[in-house]
């Protein structure tokens, strides 16, 4: 029994390190990715900073129900991989160790990830997409309060051009006009 505690450290020594590698790759891609679709609101300078970061954390959930499988697979297969280059599988065979025993760290680490991704699936996920549309809501209602920005040339009142030099957004006041 001993040697199958042991046995099963290694192999989750050897296998963690990948995944959680790969979860962090994978994270900051698909992160990019879903922020990319609010770009207008994150790299708005009317915005509060708080709103966007509700969003940055609102976005987390999703990105987490779909790397956390990715990366356990990831992980098994590479960490497997290096065992078997490392010509340390044909050593555990050759002392007996069958393929359930190295199943058993595998099936560990997928009934975690599953339940971790379960749990955001059932509850983060249905709660980040009311914060998402709340936000987006709230930065809509900004943009339009105040067709015009700070800092921007505005050409919509029929022969004049007007330039706001800075504005208090909550309190709806623009200072420094031209």
């Amino acid at each position: 029994m001993q040697f199958s505690r042991t046995l099963n450290r290694y192999i989750l020594k050897t296998i963690l390190p990948y995944l959680a590698f790969a979860w962090l790759l994978l994270s900051v891609i698909l992160f990019v990715q879903q922020a990319g679709r609010f770009a207008d609101i994150f790299f708005s300078i009317h915005i509060p900073g708080s709103a966007i970061w509700q969003l940055a954390i609102a976005l987390m959930p999703n990105v987490i129900a779909f790397t956390a499988p990715m990366s356990a697979l990831v992980g098994v297969v590479l960490g497997l991989s290096k065992m078997q280059g490392d010509r340390e599988v044909i050593a555990m065979r050759s002392a007996g160790v069958g393929n359930s025993q190295f199943l058993i760290p595998v099936i560990v680490i997928g009934l975690f990830l599953s339940l971790i991704t379960f749990i955001v699936n059932i509850y983060g996920v249905p709660y980040a997409s009311r914060i998402v549309r709340r936000v987006a809501m709230q930065t809509a209602v900004m943009k339009l309060e105040s067709p015009i920005e700070p800092g921007v040339f505005n050409t919509e009142v029929a022969g004049y051009t007007i330039y706001v030099k800075d504005a208090d957004l909550k309190a709806g006041t623009w200072r420094r006009i031209f």
